[in-house]
């Protein structure tokens, strides 16, 4: 099997990003090339494994995805972020169902991107229909809903080894051929980069496989850690908010109403998404009551679904093709 390995990366994660290097050294099947993409401008990362490639792009996580799917030789792609490890048999494991016959994408799971178990940080994205623990989709990974959030399964020891149908991951490692991710056409969704954090992207990408007849895969049992070395601060929460709710906002729009030809759905998708903004609305107005920074994330929300809604009724936006 030949492969490409892509990163996307600013060329500043340092330690984690060395970790990723000794992680693609130890792999038992090599690939055919290894493409670092950075953002035009950007110094190389000193850490380096000797023969990788680097190339530019214009900034932007969507940008750089696209431009190394773009230039990767290989006929198998192994897209990864800058701060990631895994053991040495993981293309094995992750290129098993492609390799069957059985799907067209496959991730690794990431109990991480989940909300946990227990508290107010699990209860408040099932109030508001964001993430909620599945009830009837014991066979998938994450469900979509009409809210435009997503429901998911913490699968237990009995479903190591499996592969869950998924309709979402997290966009930090995909496998896939060249020719299915060229299929997607994700340079209609470089909307997510009008946005200083291109939330949703992730999203977007693994839902657009889905609806676009590909059979997207989570391989369980994969070792693989996600090191995160994305920077925290008050400022960046108050900026990701606005990016959650714009981009949610379009998101929901072009996947999930526009793609609807059911009367009743449509209708049924409008009032969820109504009923998940009016109560995400609600909880960040109470925790704004005391807080400086909660209030400015909340006028940045509502900034957010305002220009949502302009950017859907925009020339632009009608020149995009249909999903």
């Amino acid at each position: 099997m030949e492969y490409s390995i892509v990163i996307r990366t600013v060329g500043k994660a340092g330690e984690k990003y060395q970790k990723l290097l000794d992680s693609i050294k130890k792999l038992n099947v090599q690939p055919a090339e290894v493409l670092v993409v950075l953002p035009k401008g950007y110094e190389k990362p000193k850490e380096r494994l000797g023969d990788e490639k680097f190339v530019y792009s214009e900034k932007g996580m969507v940008q750089q995805r696209i431009a190394g799917g773009r230039l990767a030789k290989g006929e198998y792609l192994l897209f990864l972020d800058d701060d990631v490890e895994f053991e040495g048999d993981f293309i094995e494991q992750i290129s098993k169902p492609l390799r069957e016959g059985t799907a067209d994408v496959s991730v690794p799971s990431q109990f991480s991107m989940l909300p946990p178990k227990k508290g107010v940080r699990k209860i408040i994205p099932m109030l508001t229909l964001s993430a909620c623990p599945t009830i009837f989709h014991k066979d998938m990974y994450v469900k979509i809903l009409s809210s435009g959030g997503w429901s998911y399964h913490r699968y237990d020891s009995k479903c190591v080894g499996k592969y869950l149908k998924t309709e979402s991951a997290a966009g930090i490692c995909c496998f896939t051929k060249k020719s299915t991710f060229l299929a997607i056409n994700f340079e209609d969704e470089l909307w997510l980069q009008d946005v200083r954090y291109p939330l949703w992207e992730d999203q977007v990408m693994f839902y657009k496989f889905c609806k676009m007849g590909f059979r997207v895969v989570c391989v369980t049992g994969v070792y693989f850690l996600h090191l995160d070395a994305g920077a925290t601060s008050e400022n960046r929460n108050i900026e990701a908010a606005y990016a959650n709710s714009r981009n949610k906002y379009i998101f929901w729009h072009r996947f999930l109403y526009e793609t609807e030809t059911n009367i009743l759905k449509k209708i049924q998708k409008i009032v969820a998404f109504k009923y998940s903004i009016i109560s995400s609305k609600l909880i960040m107005m109470i925790s704004s009551v005391k807080s400086y920074n909660k209030k400015e994330e909340y006028k940045k929300y509502n900034l957010g679904l305002k220009d949502g809604k302009q950017k859907i009724k925009s020339a632009e936006y009608r020149k995009l093709n249909r999903i």
